[in-house]
């Protein structure tokens, strides 16, 4: 027999729901299943009354400060990123013969450029003149996508995002009470 969740855990259900975006209504829902028989305006009401519980105010505020420091991104982090993409040297999937490295032999820079690789078998000839071949073709993160996105990160195209260039260390995703 299974046992009747707290008043506890209900509240952070509750609390869980609308930090994923649910609306008061379908995070009482949830929290409160039998609550689905009642009128929206009841469920309504409820709900209100429970956000607005100093118990729920202060469990969504600590999680919400846990999710900021769990989703700050730095301004340099995505710099960086889009940087060893816009300025990659070709030459790094190379070794001095020409020939492809295999991937595990490439630099880290090398293998975060690459999209994807695909090998393909094409055979010509026949007999004993038949030939198979493996072709692998590498695609690379677009470079000239990547120096867009850059240079609208730093500010080059103010007109774009409306913003000169980052006065801001680092981006946090912050949840409005």
């Amino acid at each position: 027999m299974s046992s009747k969740p707290t008043k506890e855990q209900r509240d952070e259900i509750f609390c869980q729901e609308l930090l994923r975006g649910s609306t008061q209504r379908k995070a009482y829902l949830k929290a409160y299943p039998n609550s689905k028989k009642w009128k929206d305006k009841t469920v309504d009401t409820r709900a209100w009354e429970l956000a607005v519980s100093s118990e729920v105010k202060g469990r969504l505020s600590e999680l919400r400060k846990k999710a900021e420091k769990e989703t700050i991104i730095t301004h340099n982090m995505i710099t960086e990123e889009l940087a060893k993409i816009s300025f990659f040297d070709i030459a790094e999937l190379f070794d001095k013969n020409g020939n492809l490295k295999n991937v595990h032999d490439m630099s880290e820079t090398a293998r975060k450029t690459i999209s994807s690789i695909k090998v393909r078998r094409e055979v010509s000839g026949h007999g004993e003149d038949k030939e198979v071949h493996f072709i692998t073709e590498v695609k690379l993160n677009g470079k000239d996508q990547s120096i867009d996105k850059l240079s609208k990160h730093v500010g080059y195209y103010e007109k774009d995002n409306e913003q000169s260039a980052p006065k801001i260390n680092k981006i946090t995703v912050k949840f409005e009470d």
